[in-house]
């Protein structure tokens, strides 16, 4: 993925990191499979992006990294 941008238009100068996936059933109906695909996409999404990422902003000595998260994660929910 980077790779095309690199080729297109030079590189990633700023990375936004919005990942937002979530499952409507509870932490009861959810199975472990569902739990750990929501990880995959919310977290370690997120940290493959900046492996792939970093090193070509550090060659340039530039390059933020912007991580959004939802409300879910500092607000309870009750099921």
């Amino acid at each position: 993925m980077h790779g095309d941008a690199r080729d297109c238009v030079g590189g990633v100068e700023i990375l936004v990191n919005n990942a937002a996936t979530y499952t409507h059933g509870s932490w009861f109906d959810d199975s472990p499979a569902e739990m750990l695909k929501l990880y995959d996409d919310n977290v370690v999404g997120a940290a493959r992006l900046i492996q792939q990422l970093v090193p070509q902003m550090r060659d340039r000595h530039w390059g933020p990294i912007i991580q959004v998260a939802s409300g879910d994660a500092s607000e309870t929910l009750a099921f």
